[in-house]
């Protein structure tokens, strides 16, 4: 039986990597860009920075609602994967956007999402 497809894709979809990473004291974002017939579910983020942060954080919001947020508190890359994937129920048609904090003076920050 046939029925409407899931706003869910992961096991039809490809994964998708987005990636930023500004010049020092500049925070890392990665937006998503709303879509009226799926959600973005996000499967992986892979974070650093180059040295130790002053105030680090890596924030997930869907439709500007906060639905991820961990601090980071040392220099050195990080992975943080989402084996059922991270989504929000209400982020059809809904920007998400990832978000790796101004590390400080000097400090250089990168973000990479994975995505379907």
């Amino acid at each position: 039986m046939k029925g409407k497809p899931s706003p869910y894709n992961i096991t039809q979809a490809i994964q998708n990597p987005d990636d930023h990473q500004p010049s020092a004291n500049t925070a890392a974002v990665v937006t998503l860009a709303a879509d009226s017939e799926q959600c973005h579910v996000i499967t992986a983020i892979e974070f650093g920075y180059d040295a130790t942060p002053t105030s680090g954080t890596l924030t997930v919001t869907a439709g500007g609602t906060t639905i991820f947020k961990v601090p980071v508190v040392s220099a050195g890359p990080g992975r943080i994967g989402f084996p059922e994937g991270l989504h929000s129920d209400a982020a059809l048609n809904q920007a998400v956007v990832v978000t790796l904090a101004a590390g400080g003076t000097s400090v250089t920050g990168f973000v990479n999402t994975r995505s379907c």
